[in-house]
């Protein structure tokens, strides 16, 4: 991976806690193991991958009975230093408007650390709660989804930079003429703007797209055209050999890769093609890791992996284990194989726990050394860390996907 124009990046996803007195359903997709401690045990998750120099946290909804996610992001912004915050929205579910609105604010809050995960899925328990939601299919739920992602960045772009004059002499606050109006009517948003909000720090702040399965193996023109809006891929940690299930080849990832990057070349090639304010560039490509010890003993570099309680005496770990739900114990040495593979430009971990276990390893070092390796430079933190291995300082997370600062689209 030396050498990438990317840095290699990792995340940790936290689940928004469950509010006070409304159980998770156990059907709940989003409910995993870091629903657990209440809003103290995110915290201390949240400072955790903060002070270990991790690019994001990734906020997940836990569903409509939840505590909501752009809530939980921002006051995570205000206890962290130096890690990205992603918060979540469901395209389905969501108003453009609503959500761009959310993540320009925690950009504000965050100083320009904010990051907008999209998902395009329907759920259960999220058609009861939004009953006049449209059954749509796969590809529709795509082509919605592409279609949120362009209205939430031209939202963005309405307010240009120096938009604000805050002049008190004399008496104007804003410049009309960086000021835009948009009146948005498509298939399935109708929206007017301007945003209420000014322009966000990073000017555009990076949006992630949850890939399924499907969209690896399947993606049609929808998909595809939905997953180039996005800025960076979630991609499953799809298993290389599991009982009762196929095998996944180990090109998969690469096969989608060149699919995605075809289509980005013929994308940037069109006249017609979807809006995308990176110019068609090839999307980040993350892989969540699986919470679970599939695979695990085949790997040498498993040996002498920590347990639960060896994690526990480490005083970063402190109070992020669920004795119920330990964390893979695979987790170090698969990052270190796709890092080693150059195929994708990080990992996610699953959990706080999976994270806390992780920075355990004997192999963490090297996982750190690595990421630090292809980081780009960045000032030291604001507040002294107290983790064994910092993979880098303050930087906008635009930065640290080693994206620039766009100009508005209206700029002249």
């Amino acid at each position: 991976m030396t050498g990438s124009p990317r840095p290699f990046l990792l995340g940790v996803r936290v689940a928004a806690p469950l509010l006070e007195g409304a159980p998770a359903a156990e059907s709940d997709e989003h409910a995993g193991p870091d629903a657990f401690g209440g809003l103290d045990g995110f915290v201390r998750a949240a400072r955790l991958a903060d002070e270990s120099g991790l690019s994001y946290v990734a906020v997940a909804e836990g569903g409509f009975a939840t505590m909501a996610g752009p809530e939980l992001a921002a006051y995570l912004a205000r206890k962290t230093v130096q890690t990205g915050i992603l918060s979540s929205a469901e395209s389905h579910y969501a108003e453009p408007f609503h959500v761009a609105k959310a993540a320009a604010t925690l950009d504000f809050v965050s100083g320009g650390r904010a990051g907008l995960e999209v998902r395009a899925a329907r759920s259960p328990q999220l058609d009861a709660a939004f009953p006049a939601a449209l059954p749509l299919e796969l590809d529709e739920l795509a082509e919605q989804g592409a279609e949120f992602v362009a209205v939430v960045r031209e939202l963005w772009d309405s307010w240009e930079d120096g938009a604000e004059l805050r002049d008190a002499p004399s008496g104007r606050y804003l410049d009309s003429a960086k000021l835009h109006h948009i009146a948005h009517a498509g298939p399935y948003f109708t929206v007017r703007g301007p945003l209420i909000t000014p322009r966000p720090p990073q000017g555009q702040p990076p949006i992630v797209v949850s890939v399924t399965a499907a969209d690896m193996f399947a993606a049609g023109p929808a998909r595809l055209a939905f997953l180039l809006s996005a800025d960076a891929l979630l991609l499953p940690d799809l298993p290389q050999t599991a009982a009762g299930s196929a095998v996944v080849a180990a090109s998969s990832v690469a096969a989608f890769a060149a699919r995605l990057a075809a289509a980005a070349a013929a994308a940037a090639a069109s006249s017609a093609a979807a809006v995308v304010d990176s110019g068609y560039r090839m999307p980040a490509l993350l892989i969540q890791l699986a919470d679970d010890a599939v695979g695990a003993s085949a790997d040498p570099r498993t040996t002498g992996f920590h347990d639960a309680e060896d994690a526990a005496a480490d005083p970063r770990t402190d109070g992020l284990h669920d004795a119920s739900a330990r964390p893979a114990s695979h987790a170090v040495a698969r990052a270190l194989a796709l890092l080693d593979e150059g195929t994708v430009t990080g990992v996610e971990f699953a959990s706080a726990a999976q994270l806390a276990a992780a920075l355990t390893h004997p192999d963490w070092p090297a996982l750190a050394a690595a990421v630090t390796a292809t980081a780009a430079p960045a000032p030291a933190p604001a507040e002294p860390s107290t983790a064994a291995a910092t993979l880098g300082g303050p930087q906008t997370l635009r930065e640290r996907f080693a994206l620039g600062r766009p100009a508005s689209r209206y700029s002249r």
